[in-house]
């Protein structure tokens, strides 16, 4: 789903009828990722949302693993779009594929924010992974509290579609 601000309210972390990735929607309130590359809660009457739902149709990515930290816990993914460390629309569009897989076709509400900056878990998962982007390392899973990672590559390639 995307959000375009109305821009009822001053902030400088949001423009003035731009589009917005809505990462979550959380006690009727939209997550968004701001121009301050940190995502926050906004109250839904400042926004229109857009519904268009081939808009996760339009844009379609590939994902594979790029690399496994063992001692870490973290596997990196990459995106084969080239500006995907840049513009974290590669990873909500993964959040929401495996939102949406886990969960019966619904992902709405079923994106949880950890409390850091992009990093999120998804009820149901069953792997129980902390999914996070950044602009340094792009997508990447912490598996902490996973003794096997290697089992963790297997599911993710059985199931996510990711090489």
């Amino acid at each position: 789903m995307k959000a375009k601000f109305l821009g009822d309210f001053k902030t400088i972390a949001l423009k003035k009828n731009k589009i917005y990735d809505v990462i979550s929607v959380e006690k009727g309130w939209l997550r968004i990722l701001t121009e301050l590359d940190e995502d926050y809660l906004f109250p839904p009457e400042e926004f229109e949302i857009i519904r268009n739902e081939n808009v996760m149709k339009e844009k379609e990515y590939q994902y594979k693993i790029k690399n496994i930290s063992y001692s870490d816990r973290w596997i990196f993914l990459e995106c084969e779009e080239e500006d995907s460390l840049n513009d974290s629309s590669a990873f909500v569009y993964l959040l929401k594929l495996i939102a949406k897989q886990l969960n019966a076709g619904e992902w709405k509400e079923k994106i949880y924010s950890t409390g850091g900056n992009m990093r999120y878990t998804i009820k149901n998962d069953p792997l129980n992974l902390v999914y996070q982007w950044d602009d340094l390392f792009g997508i990447v899973f912490d598996c902490s509290g996973i003794s096997d990672l290697d089992n963790v590559k297997t599911f993710l390639l059985k199931n996510y579609d990711i090489k």
